[in-house]
């Protein structure tokens, strides 16, 4: 099992939440955050090497933008 802390954090630095998400090996998830945030960013620690990856959504057009995914390893 994988667990991964992701932290968003609001355009000044501020954490504004942490979410869990728990992976099985060779699986993946998808999970909302909680709160509306521009210019945030998110940091990913994984207690596992783990690929993560984000997608911003225009919530007026519903567009969304990915973002490249990075391996990351404790």
């Amino acid at each position: 099992m994988n667990e991964v802390q992701a932290e968003l954090y609001d355009s000044a630095g501020t954490l504004v939440a942490t979410l869990t998400i728990t992976l099985t090996p060779q699986s993946w998830n998808q999970v909302s955050v909680p709160n509306n945030v521009v210019g945030g960013y998110i940091k990913f620690r994984p207690t596992l090497p783990a690929y993560c990856y984000a997608v911003v959504v225009d919530n007026t057009s519903n567009d969304g933008t990915f973002l490249q995914a990075s391996e990351y390893a404790p």
